[in-house]
């Protein structure tokens, strides 16, 4: 298990201590097996559907093909602005005619990988910190360590991305004479190679998650007072999960009841993790 100082309202454990507990070949074992899953067991934990974005996925779209229509009609409005060169005039006439053409189908469908939840960052032995303000400063305590540490990103919201010329991509009045007058708009070669597909993208929630490894079983309430305080050093938003060799389903209930997760190592054998 993690090593973390116990609660003030609790005796020393009369079997093994929290340090020697981390110190066991059993402790040792499970944290290695835990370290060698991370990705696959948050990828199982936190994952979802493809089918969970399909909304999205139509609505995005959607909003695509009203955007290049939008488009075409700004392109068309162009070709017929006198004050604008030959050259674009004819080439944003070619470029509306072809945007108009745009249908669902020159949308890609979005990849595996957009889907996939991360752990962009992982640490074994990760130190607590404690933090107090004394007299307007404050200090940093190094009170112990947290097994596992990782920072987990989790796929929420898809967004589907024109790929249009600036001038044509707002849905705004963008004002075509100033995107012509400074050059940041657009140019005839970018019209000349007519409208690039779209491209998907992901937005992610981050997760900062905890693991705690137990191996020496303990009475509940000693359980859920040590796991609080282990919480206690991290964020609001920090997940804690407690990873033992068995947990019976009574424990599992209270665990769940009060956001903690658990990992055993019956379920990461029936996942195949080995």
């Amino acid at each position: 298990m993690s090593r973390i100082p116990a609660p003030p309202t609790l005796p020393k454990p009369k079997s093994l201590s929290k340090i020697n507990d981390a110190a066991t070949a059993e402790h040792d074992a499970l944290l290695r097996r835990v370290w060698r899953n991370v990705d696959a067991i948050f990828a199982t934990i936190f994952s979802k559907k493809r089918t969970d974005f399909d909304s999205s996925v139509q609505y995005e779209i959607s909003s695509y093909l009203s955007e290049a229509a939008n488009a075409a009609e700004r392109a068309r409005k162009l070709a017929c602005d006198e004050d604008v060169p030959e050259a674009c005039r004819r080439e944003a006439a070619a470029f509306g005619d072809r945007l108009s053409s745009v249908t669902d189908q020159f949308v890609p469908p979005p990849t595996d990988e957009l889907f996939e939840v991360r752990v962009d960052a992982r640490a074994l032995a990760a130190p607590l910190i404690e933090r107090k303000t004394v007299a307007g400063n404050e200090r940093e305590t190094h009170v112990g360590f947290v097994d596992v540490e990782c920072e987990v990103s989790i796929p929420s919201r898809i967004k589907l991305d024109p790929n249009l010329p600036l001038a044509f991509s707002s849905s705004s009045a963008y004002a075509l004479w100033s995107a012509w007058e400074f050059g940041t708009g657009f140019s005839s070669d970018e019209l000349a190679k007519g409208p690039e597909a779209p491209y998907w993208k992901m937005e992610h929630d981050r997760a900062d998650v905890w693991i705690d490894v137990r191996i020496t079983p303990l009475p509940l309430g000693q359980l859920m007072r040590e796991l609080k305080t282990l919480r206690g050093y991290g964020d609001r938003e920090t997940l804690v999960f407690v990873a033992m060799p068995f947990i019976d389903a009574e424990t599992e209930m209270f665990l769940k009841a009060e956001n903690f997760f658990p990992i055993t190592a019956e379920w990461l054998t029936k996942l195949g993790f080995a």
